[in-house]
């Protein structure tokens, strides 16, 4: 007999991610909001007002910036054992 142990569900960082203060290049600017897409060249934030707001990269404060790519990071990382395993 053959036992199969239960696929573990994929984790999505984004998921995870909370509401923090995004502020900008420029540290004039800043949204209340929840990083929910990383794209190319920008990412998308649910705001605490119930809307999304769209930011490019560049436009990211270095702190901000630097989270960015934490959260990029994992997702790769959370999507290696999926490619691993076909």
């Amino acid at each position: 007999m053959v036992t199969v142990a239960p696929a573990a569900p994929a984790i999505n960082p984004l998921d995870e991610t909370h509401i923090r203060t995004w502020i900008d290049n420029t540290g004039k600017y800043q949204v209340e909001g929840r990083l929910i897409e990383i794209n190319r060249d920008n990412v998308r934030l649910f705001k605490s007002n119930g809307r999304t707001c769209t930011v490019p990269f560049q436009r990211l404060c270095p702190a901000d910036a630097s989270y960015v790519e934490s959260i990029r990071d994992a997702v790769k990382q959370s999507r290696l054992p999926l490619l691993s395993s076909k």
